[in-house]
């Protein structure tokens, strides 16, 4: 049996399907488990959370005010049900609000992602333990989008704006 097919199976055998919008502020989802830091404070671990609890999980705009990004995304791998899927957005280094915003304490570049499956780099404790399945950083709708996408990257290390979000979508291997 192929991967895919497993994978598959296992999710089908979980009879029911839990979703939780972490961090979600006014942005209630119907059907999701909708938890803000009026539930619990995010900056503390573990999380009073059972442990595979989750099929996806749906954080946008928070790891950004979270002093510890690497052990929340280890908290999402120990709440994750196998092969649960994690939906993450956060501003990219390059855009202007990441620094300007006095809640923002974390800062991101795809690198910091990417290193969550290799094996090389001990950040993050479960390495071989998560799939990226995308991961894509959004041009600034301002500026970046007139940029030609092979210029982006080099561009944005020498000047701001060039860049709005990454979209990151995780895969948990358990």
């Amino acid at each position: 049996m192929n991967r895919q097919k497993l994978e598959h199976q296992i999710l089908l055998q979980n009879t029911e399907y839990r979703c939780l919008n972490f961090g979600a502020g006014t942005d209630i989802k119907e059907g999701f488990d909708n938890l803000d830091l009026k539930d619990f404070d995010f900056n503390i671990f573990p999380y009073p959370i059972k442990d595979n609890t989750y099929n996806y999980i749906y954080c946008h705009q928070v790891l950004e005010h979270l002093r510890e990004p690497e052990k929340v995304l280890n908290e999402f791998h120990r709440i994750c049900r196998p092969f649960a899927e994690i939906d993450i957005s956060v501003p990219h280094f390059n855009n202007e609000g990441s620094f300007s915003m006095l809640g923002h304490v974390s800062y991101f570049a795809e690198a910091s992602f990417r290193c969550l499956t290799d094996l090389k780099d001990d950040w993050c404790k479960n390495n071989n333990e998560w799939k990226i399945l995308s991961i894509h950083s959004t041009p600034s709708p301002h500026f970046g989008r007139f940029i030609l996408s092979f210029l982006r990257r080099p561009l944005s290390l020498i000047i701001r704006g060039v860049y709005k979000d990454i979209e990151v979508k995780l895969r948990v291997i358990k």
